[in-house]
């Protein structure tokens, strides 16, 4: 339909979510010991977690759909080991949604 790879846009997605969920994990475990804050929020931990998993295999999915646009530009051993290391994020980000 339009030829604009949609991997380097979604990519951001996992990114950010893998950043933020260890602060929103430390925030939470505070703001349970210090205000009383329910243990039930922590299912915002399992929820972000799983966004997380999900965004990043939508990542890798479109990462192997766009290589070959890419492969154009971008030398192969670079695209091999980007889609190496990237093709870890999804079993990283679901062992932390399992946890």
């Amino acid at each position: 339909m339009f030829d604009l790879p949609l991997h380097p846009i979604v990519v951001h997605f996992p990114i950010v979510l893998g950043s933020l969920l260890p602060v929103l994990a430390i925030l939470l475990v505070w703001g349970i010991k210090k205000w009383q804050l329910t243990p039930k929020v922590w299912v915002l931990v399992s929820f972000v977690a799983l966004v997380y998993t999900l965004s990043a295999t939508t990542a890798v999915l479109l990462g192997e759909e766009d290589e070959e646009k890419v492969e154009k530009v971008v030398a192969e051993k670079v695209i091999e080991e980007h889609e190496e290391a990237g093709e870890l994020i999804p079993w990283l980000a679901g062992t932390l949604f399992l946890v």
